[in-house]
């Protein structure tokens, strides 16, 4: 697929599927360094560009960033770090820890900015940018500051991390890189920390899924689900084992997941059921239609399983 101007096809980073279209997100590296979400268009053939969207430009914050901090003796100085809150859309975890890194690390840091997921609801866009979870709806003439951002110090490795993000509604779910898990009921006005209510200490989420008023998350300790935040549940296979999934998968009120040790599981009245029984690779992603399975694999390719009716 190519963008309307035909040029060259844009770095895509991301994919999803929001009320049966497609979106993607594209640019963001310092080649290409204004960010771009897309829909597919109707025919597939095609990026098309969400107009009138404000656009994220990397390569400026990078440049605003370095032209603050080399004009400036004393980088420690508080008055630094407020030039570039007011200057440089971002976290302040961010803004802070470019402070104290060399221009090597600086780079990298603002390299794996760009890597934040998106979601769409409706006619209303987040996505993060440089640490920071932002939302536009259509019309608006700027992105607004959701308040949501990583406050851990961002360290290379934990930069590195991918957080997870789930829309559908007014719901707005987060899994921070730190391990906590945070939910907004109005878009992202408002936010509880849900860490507190977990049945477990998580370091890595995996996938969330916002399915209605229930929410499910695979972490790297367990499967949980929760319909409202305040209790939360492990999800077991039927001899009560705590699985240790890769992906989740939802279609209509199905909800599947994989992993290459132990297959694909069904929830059915709460207890996963396998449905089939061995993956030959490691699993990198899941979807599903109707009976039939679809599996990405590291080595093999693309997989597919019909299940009986």
């Amino acid at each position: 697929m190519t963008d309307p101007n035909r040029e060259k096809p844009p770095d895509i980073t991301h994919f999803i599927k929001s009320d049966g279209v497609l979106y993607a997100k594209g640019g963001g590296s310092f080649h290409r360094s204004k960010t771009q979400i897309y829909r597919v268009s109707t025919d597939g053939n095609m990026l098309v560009p969400i107009q009138g969207r404000p656009i994220f430009d990397s390569l400026e914050s990078y440049s605003k960033s370095d032209e603050i901090l080399d004009n400036r003796f004393n980088v420690s100085d508080k008055s630094v770090l407020e030039q570039m809150q007011e200057e440089i859309p971002g976290a302040t975890q961010l803004l802070k820890q470019l402070t104290q890194t060399d221009g090597e690390n600086r780079f990298k840091l603002f390299r794996l900015a760009q890597r934040g997921p998106f979601a769409v609801s409706g006619d209303t866009f987040y996505m993060e940018y440089n640490y920071k979870l932002f939302r536009w709806k259509m019309g608006n003439t700027e992105w607004h500051d959701t308040g949501q951002e990583e406050t851990c110090e961002l360290t290379l490795e934990i930069a590195g991390k991918d957080p997870k993000l789930a829309v559908s509604g007014d719901t707005v779910c987060v899994g921070k890189r730190d391990g906590h898990l945070v939910v907004s009921y109005d878009r992202g006005d408002n936010w509880i920390d849900l860490t507190p209510a977990l049945p477990f200490t998580v370091k890595t989420f995996k996938e969330i899924l916002v399915a209605g008023a229930t929410v499910y998350v695979a972490t790297d300790a367990g499967i949980i689900t929760s319909d409202g935040g305040r209790t939360w549940h492990t999800i077991t296979d039927t001899e009560g084992t705590n699985l240790i999934m890769e992906h989740l998968a939802v279609d209509g009120e199905m909800v599947y997941d994989v992993t290459k040790n132990t297959g694909i599981y069904r929830l059915e009245s709460g207890t996963w059921e396998q449905v089939v029984s061995e993956i030959p690779d490691s699993v990198t992603s899941l979807a599903v239609d109707g009976n039939t399975l679809y599996v990405g694999t590291q080595n093999s390719g693309m997989l597919h399983f019909t299940l009986e009716e």
